[in-house]
């Protein structure tokens, strides 16, 4: 008899702790919308310190627009620790968010728009991403667990993630990137570029200005650039094409195809540990050549006809191209070595 009324009191537990756990677990909102006016020149900053996405874009009008959303799932009462505060001075604006306690369980999304002729300032979140679009401005970009994006930006940008892809594309003055665990890609960089990442490839491409490239586990691939590059990685395969000339491409377990289409006086350098180095050189090239191999076999494809042979053996290979000049110095520890005469010459400056 029990066990007849045992069944449907379970079920009503059941439901009655779903219902419970769906309440809890329901979005909060709350919206934030003020405008402000915004003379040339200032500067906008960004903190958000409850982490959430920013987004800024670039206008026409001459006022910073700020819509925000508050957004929490433990209930209404956690909005209410979360201030939004924008502070106005002559020179810039701050727009922050304000937490009223520790732990706070509620994070903030903003979508700004700022006047074409104002400037990025420093943009930081916690475990959000930030976009960058047409604004102008050397930004300084922060975020703990979340990608970075600038596209259509008139300055330079240095950008820090610890977990998350940093992008660039049409970026006037350069940057400095770093991030831990993600990817970093660099289109129509109009400056030098420094990129370091610990997990994750490296590509710059249709760029201006020198490049210094560094990732401990991903690939590295340059193409399109008119300036001189540094390539180092441990665990990826590094390919350089049509660019100015490098200065390093090193890699511990993997293989190197590189172009070299001029050498600056400090010489030039490819390495690789475990794997096999394929080098196309410019025939106007004039340096001091040096290749060694210990488990693998120098091979010299097609040679420039300034190409003078001193010493040449299946693992060891030293002459001189055209007058000689610096050291031009090839090393594959365990693989092959394929040396080609480079047709093509570097990318236009135009």
């Amino acid at each position: 008899m029990h066990s007849r009324f045992l069944a449907p009191l379970l079920i009503m537990v059941i439901l009655a702790s779903v219902a419970v756990w769906g309440c809890s677990s329901m979005e909060r909102t709350e919206k934030f919308y003020e405008t402000y006016p915004a003379a040339a020149g200032i500067r906008v900053d960004v903190a958000n310190a409850s982490g959430g996405d920013v987004d800024i874009t670039a206008w026409s009008i001459d006022y910073v627009e700020v819509s925000a959303v508050k957004k929490t799932i433990w209930g209404a009462s956690e909005l209410d620790k979360v201030d939004i505060r924008v502070s106005t001075e002559s020179d810039h604006i701050l727009i922050e968010t304000v937490l009223a306690g520790k732990n706070v369980r509620a994070s903030v999304d903003y979508e700004i728009k700022m006047p074409s002729n104002a400037v990025a300032g420093a943009i930081e979140t916690t475990n959000g991403r930030v976009v960058l679009q047409s604004v102008s401005g050397n930004p300084v970009v922060t975020s703990s667990n979340g990608d970075i994006a600038a596209r259509g930006l008139v300055g330079r940008i240095t950008a820090t993630t610890s977990n998350g892809r940093i992008e660039l594309d049409t970026v006037s003055g350069g940057g400095m990137l770093t991030t831990t665990n993600g990817a970093i890609v660099v289109k129509k960089s109009g400056a030098a570029i420094t990129a370091v990442t610990t997990n994750g490839g490296i590509r710059v491409e249709d760029s201006k200005g020198d490049a210094m490239l560094s990732s401990s586990n991903g690939g590295i691939t340059v193409n399109r650039v008119d300036g001189y590059i540094s390539a180092r990685t441990s665990n990826g395969a590094i390919e350089i094409t049509e660019v100015a000339g490098i200065v390093i491409a090193e890699t511990s377990n993997n293989s190197i195809e590189a172009e070299v289409a001029g050498i600056g006086p400090g010489g030039t350098s490819l390495k690789t540990a475990n794997g096999s180095i394929e080098v196309s050189v410019s025939p106007a090239l004039n340096a001091d050549v040096e290749m060694k191999t210990t488990s693998g076999q120098i091979s010299i494809i097609s040679a420039p006809s300034s190409l003078q042979i001193e010493t040449f053996t299946p693992t060891h290979f030293q002459g001189v191209l055209g007058s000689g000049g610096p050291e031009f110095y090839v090393e594959a520890t365990n693989g092959s070595i394929d040396f080609y005469k480079l047709e093509a010459g570097p990318p236009s400056e135009s």
